[in-house]
């Protein structure tokens, strides 16, 4: 389905500005409500330097949880090249 995942990629492309995180989360929010409703999202940080910036590269960690099962959790880390 060509519709399937987030735009979180072009969060990145515009994040010389403090809007970053909240932009990137509320994008990975969207794809969760719509594509897996069964999860909910629990952590999610980004870690960037001023060089990360001028490269366009982000770590993103994320934790999640079944909501029908709140003890089945799980956590990843994505590391988001730009250049």
């Amino acid at each position: 389905n060509p519709e399937f995942g987030c735009d979180i990629h072009q969060s990145v492309f515009n994040f010389n500005n403090e809007e970053l995180p909240n932009k990137a989360r509320e994008s990975v929010e969207e794809a969760v409500a719509e594509w897996m409703p069964y999860i909910e999202l629990e952590n999610f940080e980004i870690s960037t330097t001023d060089d990360d910036k001028d490269r366009y590269t982000a770590k993103i960690y994320m934790s999640y949880r079944l909501i029908e099962t709140p003890d089945l959790t799980d956590e990843v880390l994505i590391q988001i090249w730009g250049l």
